[in-house]
C-alpha cells in the first residue's frame, strides 16, 4: 500500500510517491551526516585539480553545499534544475511574514551548451507559472546561511554567483 499525497492509502499501483516524509528526510540527512566525509575523501582523492585547497576544507565545503541543497529540495519542492540556476541575489530579504524567500526565475540547463558555447545556460521557464517566489523554511535559511557565511569567511562569495557551484573542478559549474 502507498500513502498519496492527500494523505490516503490506497493499493492502486499506478499511484507512485515521489516525495519524503519528514522521518523519511531525517533519516536521510542523518545518513549523509555518517557517510558524508568519507564519500568526499574518497572523491578528493580522485580530483586533478586541487585548486590549494586541502582536504579538510574540502569535505567541510562539499558537506555545506550539499546539505544545503537537500533541504532546498525538500523544503520548497524545486525542481533540480531550478535550484541549480539559483543565484545568491535571488534571495529576497524577509517581508512581512519574516520569512526569507527566494525569486525562481531561471533554470540551469546542461543541454545546448555545446550549440551556444557556454560553459553555463540558464533559460526561462517553460511556462509563466514557473516564475514565482518561494518562502524558505527556517531550517532551509538556517543551511543557506552557513554556507554564505563558509563561502565569505573563505573570500569566494558573490552575490551574481551559482547558490550550488562546485568551485573545485576545473570548469565550476552548479
Amino acid at each position: 500500500k502507498l500513502t498519496s499525497f492527500k494523505g490516503i492509502s490506497e493499493t492502486n499501483k499506478y499511484i507512485k510517491r515521489n516525495f519524503l516524509t519528514a522521518n523519511e528526510f531525517n533519516r536521510f540527512i542523518q545518513s549523509f551526516d555518517l557517510n558524508s566525509s568519507y564519500i568526499f575523501s574518497i572523491n578528493y582523492k580522485k580530483l586533478k585539480q586541487k585548486q590549494c585547497v586541502n582536504q579538510s576544507e574540502y569535505i567541510i565545503f562539499k558537506s555545506l553545499l550539499y546539505k544545503a541543497f537537500f533541504y532546498m529540495a525538500f523544503y520548497t519542492g524545486l525542481r533540480k534544475s531550478e535550484l541549480r540556476g539559483l543565484r545568491w541575489c535571488d534571495l529576497l530579504d524577509p517581508d512581512i511574514t519574516g520569512l526569507l524567500s527566494v525569486r525562481v526565475e531561471k533554470q540551469y540547463s546542461d543541454k545546448c551548451t555545446s550549440y551556444v558555447n557556454k560553459a553555463d545556460f540558464t533559460r526561462e521557464p517553460k511556462t509563466k507559472s514557473g516564475v514565482r517566489r518561494c518562502y524558505l523554511h527556517v531550517e532551509c535559511s538556517k543551511r543557506l546561511q552557513e554556507l554564505s557565511l563558509y563561502l565569505i569567511s573563505r573570500n569566494i562569495y558573490n552575490a551574481n554567483e551559482y547558490i550550488f557551484n562546485d568551485f573545485f573542478i576545473k570548469n565550476p559549474k552548479p
